[in-house]
């Protein structure tokens, strides 16, 4: 495949999912907006013998439905596969998806159930401007919403721890000359500073 056109032909396969998702994954031709996929769908027995085998195009939440088939022929005017026309229904009603399917008649094109094919899902040139298939249709291009990322909020501010008064030296020096403590009082400082004098008289009693 050149490398030209690399970019526009995709493998996927579009019966997968409704065309709309395909829309958002592949990327058009600049100035037509066609997909071009490889792609293959299923094929379902016959009940009868001598029938063809039928090709199962479900797709998501609806199908396509085939509107015409045109046989494709060699310069000898055998045929070799079939051009066949669809359009996308979903909800019952039909929608502005369509699809040209070419398929090919040898049996190198079938492996197992699947029938191998090539083809092109645009939007039809009848769709008003504002339709969901043109809406669907430019989804490709349009930027990816904005990631909204919550950020927990900031902790409390932590309250500042007390402060304890501390009589230093110069205090204890400014202290009054005649300041005397009373017995009570001596027996408390000295129980803070882990030392117990006890008087003698309380001793000998």
């Amino acid at each position: 495949m050149h490398e030209a056109v690399r970019p526009f032909i995709h493998h996927a396969d579009v019966y997968a999912c409704e065309p709309s998702e395909l829309a958002r994954q592949f990327r058009p031709l600049p100035r037509t907006g066609h997909r071009f996929f490889f792609t293959h769908c299923k094929l379902q027995q016959p009940h009868r013998a001598g029938k063809a085998c039928k090709a199962t195009r479900a797709a998501g939440a609806g199908s396509w439905h085939s509107q015409s088939v045109t046989d494709v022929v060699d310069g000898k005017q055998v045929k070799v596969g079939e051009m066949r026309k669809l359009r996308y229904k979903k909800g019952g009603a039909y929608t502005d998806w369509l699809m040209d399917e070419y398929s090919c008649c040898l049996q190198d094109a079938v492996v197992g159930d699947r029938q191998y094919m090539f083809s092109n899902i645009y939007v039809s040139p009848r769709a008003a401007p504002g339709s969901a298939a043109r809406q669907e249709s430019a989804a490709f291009f349009a930027p990816p919403a904005p990631v909204v990322i919550k950020q927990a909020p900031p902790p409390p501010p932590k309250m500042p721890a007390p402060q304890v008064a501390v009589p230093t030296a110069e205090a204890e020096e400014e202290a009054p000359a005649n300041w005397t403590m009373a017995d009570d009082e001596k027996e408390q400082h000295l129980l803070c500073n882990e030392t117990v004098i006890v008087p003698k008289e309380r001793i000998l009693a």
